[in-house]
């Protein structure tokens, strides 16, 4: 399922895993939530940097689910996507799934809040792991 991302940079998907079984999930919800997420990657390398996409599938434990209100035991497909943008701070981080939050001039602030509903509603969870200053 091919999308255009305005900004120029490497979409490298090299990394995804062939053992990956179906889902049960809405389509254009998941394209949504991808294209917000690559949109999102491609504007913190401003254009000129690497975005790498990666799938596992992997089994969650009943440890990892303790301090993940909603989520479940169980196996599932993870799509993580890395660039080597300049990172986040703290800050950042911790508001990047709050509606109208924006780091950007201009934007409202939707993409990652919409992403973050989207995956909840199918039963997943989404994080964010970053530091300033290091991308990839």
């Amino acid at each position: 399922m091919p999308f255009a991302i305005q900004t120029a940079c490497w979409l490298r998907p090299t990394n995804l895993a062939s053992n990956i079984p179906n889902i049960n999930a809405d389509i254009t919800q998941m394209y949504m939530a991808l294209s917000a997420v690559v949109t999102n990657a491609a504007e913190a390398t401003e254009g000129r940097g690497r975005i790498i996409i990666k799938t596992v599938s992997k089994k969650i434990e009943e440890g990892f689910t303790k301090y993940r209100p909603g989520l479940k035991p169980g196996h599932y497909v993870c799509l993580m996507v890395q660039d080597d943008g300049a990172g986040m701070d703290v800050k950042t981080r911790r508001k990047i799934f709050e509606p109208f939050f924006t780091s950007k001039f201009q934007g409202r602030g939707l993409g990652m809040a919409a992403v973050y509903g989207i995956v909840k509603n199918h039963g997943g969870w989404i994080s964010v792991d970053s530091q300033l200053g290091k991308g990839l």
